[in-house]
C-alpha cells in the first residue's frame, strides 16, 4: 500500500479510513484497536490530510482489510453508504480484502493520475463500482 499511495496525486483531496483492519502503529498515540474502532464508528470516517495518511502508512506493518476514500467534496462523504458500495460524493476508492485483493474506483477524469497509479503497480480499476464523475 505504500508503494502505491506514493504514486498518488494526494494534495487537493480529503482522505478518510473508513474501515480498517492491520498490523502497526496507529495515529495520533492511539492503540491499533482504539483507531480500528473510530474507523468504523465514525459517520464520516478518520479524516486525513495527505501527509499525515502516508505518515500513517509508513507505520504499517500490515493491512488486512481496509477501505479509504477520497472527496474533494468532503462533507458529502456518508461513510456507512460508502461501506455499502454507494461511492457517491467520493473521487477516489480503496478497498483492501484479506491482505490480497484490491478494488479501486475513480472517476474518469482522474484517469491520467489515478490509472498511472494503478499501472504502476499492476492494479486494474474495478469496472463494476466506477465512479460516475
Amino acid at each position: 500500500m505504500r508503494d502505491f499511495l506514493s504514486r498518488l496525486p494526494g494534495h487537493g483531496y480529503t482522505w478518510r479510513i473508513l474501515f480498517f483492519h492491520g498490523v502497526g502503529v496507529a495515529p495520533n498515540g492511539m492503540d491499533m484497536a482504539a483507531f480500528e474502532a473510530a474507523c468504523l464508528g465514525s459517520p464520516r470516517g478518520v479524516v486525513f490530510a495527505w501527509n499525515e495518511l502516508k505518515a500513517f502508512v509508513d507505520d504499517i506493518d500490515q493491512v488486512h482489510d481496509c477501505l479509504i476514500v477520497a472527496s474533494s467534496e468532503h462533507a458529502s462523504i456518508d461513510a456507512e453508504a460508502v461501506r455499502q458500495g454507494d461511492y457517491a460524493g467520493c473521487d477516489f476508492v480503496l478497498e483492501l480484502f484479506d491482505s490480497t485483493t484490491w478494488e479501486v474506483a475513480y472517476g474518469e477524469a482522474l484517469e491520467v493520475s489515478f490509472g498511472a497509479a494503478c499501472e504502476a503497480v499492476r492494479l486494474a480499476p474495478s469496472p463494476l463500482r466506477s465512479i460516475g464523475r
